[in-house]
């Protein structure tokens, strides 16, 4: 019954359309992946799937792979992690053919390595709030000069209101044309507060992670009461602003 219910689990997951893959971290080697939709926590312990993808083909017994994806299981209070199923693909993304496929229900625990990517696949499982928020795309940029696209989010569930004060979190992603990017930063929470009555806006809190959609490790992170700034006719800042006071 076990071998029968991974091998539906493999062929579940060679189809990408269920896979919602969301950048963490990486290096020059590789970059990994979770699916966010996939996580599951129980007690102190956090399970999903992680996405593996080499930047090289590297060799497995002898056959050749680029991605891999991995069933991963993390001990949120001693900082441990294992992989219990991996199945290894022929090219990038978790695409092409199969090219093996591992079970190890008895795998063995190991620690996670402080500044490591698996630090940032933990962090991201063991995250509390993790896949607990629904974020609204509100508004998607190119810059020409440096091929990045910035991409916008506002979470319609925290919105807070207090007279004609209203506060919201706010998400937004940078992805570039290369492979290589992002490098130290992917994404940035901020906080914001919109004074609804007097058309002005400021900053409360801003923290910078190493993943896409919050996700990964926290890089930088400042708190505090940045000064009021009014709000310019035909800016995005004044579509956002009409849409939390709307919300709210």
């Amino acid at each position: 019954m076990k071998k029968l219910m991974f091998a539906l689990m493999v062929i579940l997951m060679s189809t990408d359309a269920l896979a919602e893959w969301v950048f963490v971290n990486g290096n020059e080697d590789f970059n990994e992946y979770v699916d966010l939709s996939t996580l599951r926590r129980t007690g102190h312990r956090a399970k999903l799937w992680t996405l593996h993808d080499n930047k090289n083909v590297q060799k497995i017994e002898g056959m050749k792979h680029l991605s891999m994806k991995v069933y991963s299981e993390f001990d949120c209070q001693d900082a441990y992690t294992r992989a219990t199923d991996l199945v290894f693909y022929s090219q990038n993304m978790g695409l092409g053919k199969v090219i093996n496929s591992v079970n190890k229900l008895d795998a063995e625990w190991k620690p996670v390595v402080p500044d490591s990517v698996g630090q940032s696949l933990w962090e991201t499982a063991c995250d509390e709030n993790m896949g607990k928020t629904d974020w609204i795309k509100i508004d998607v940029r190119k810059d020409e000069k440096s091929a990045l696209q910035f991409i916008r989010y506002i979470d319609p569930q925290k919105i807070t209101k207090t007279g004609s004060n209203v506060r919201a979190w706010r998400l937004m992603v940078w992805k570039g044309a290369e492979p290589s990017f992002p490098s130290k930063n992917s994404s940035v929470k901020t906080f914001h507060e919109y004074d609804c009555k007097d058309r002005r806006t400021r900053l409360l809190e801003m923290t910078y992670f190493s993943g896409d959609m919050g996700t990964g490790t926290k890089t930088h992170e400042t708190e505090g009461l940045y000064n009021w700034e009014p709000v310019t006719t035909g800016s995005l800042e004044e579509t956002i602003l009409n849409m939390t006071c709307e919300l709210s």
